[in-house]
């Protein structure tokens, strides 16, 4: 029922305390969301960001996935220490001189997933450049983690996860491994993020909401 201002008006009769309990709950189920949080996919070509972004997401593994051309964004929701929480994930493509274009993401992003093919040496060699290109570019501090894709390929694994624990340290970074054709690791890299996010207690760009 709506009153002639436009408001939600409740059914049947309510003393003023039950119906102001009422409103608020059903205040609280318009509420889409109460944090949102922007993740960054970048690395290489052909080391599976897109099929990241969609397993990330909870869709299936397509084999023949397309390679991303400019910038495509995804959205999924996720209940988290009592707090419903929106995460635009952001898939990028893999040209390095598109920087200015990448910036713009970078500093709306609070987590950012240097991505690389455990299968390709060059993918994880180029980890370094991506690094170095979200510090120098982006305007705050967000938290970086280096994913090293294709898990699942185990007879095809060339980085090994002594190599890629090294590298991370070396740059103080976290650093998972995982699939997204089985999405193997993706729901604890995703809980991971989340979680560090939210005990961070910053406000980072991106968002009006305060992580905590």
């Amino acid at each position: 029922m709506v009153n002639t201002s436009g408001s939600a008006e409740l059914p049947g009769k309510f003393s003023a305390s039950e119906k102001e309990y009422l409103e608020k709950v059903m205040k609280q189920n318009l509420k889409q969301y109460d944090v949102q949080m922007n993740i960054t996919i970048v690395g290489d070509a052909m080391t599976g960001k897109t099929s990241v972004t969609s397993a990330l997401i909870g869709s299936k593994f397509e084999i023949n996935t397309p390679r991303s051309i400019g910038l495509d964004s995804k959205v999924t929701y996720r209940n988290h220490s009592g707090k419903k929480i929106k995460l635009k994930i952001v898939d990028t493509d893999a040209d390095k001189n598109k920087e200015c274009i990448k910036k713009v993401y970078y500093d709306i992003s609070k987590a950012i997933f240097i991505l690389y093919d455990l299968t390709n040496r060059e993918s994880f060699n180029d980890a370094k450049f991506w690094i170095e290109s979200v510090k120098s570019q982006c305007s705050h501090q967000p938290l970086l983690v280096l994913v090293g894709n294709k898990k699942d390929q185990k007879d095809k694994i060339v980085i090994t996860s002594k190599m890629a624990s090294e590298f991370a340290s070396k740059h103080e970074i976290a650093q998972f491994e995982v699939s997204a054709n089985d999405q193997e690791s993706i729901e604890h890299l995703l809980e991971y993020v989340i979680g560090t996010v939210l005990d961070s207690n910053v406000e980072l760009p991106g968002s009006d909401k305060l992580c905590k």
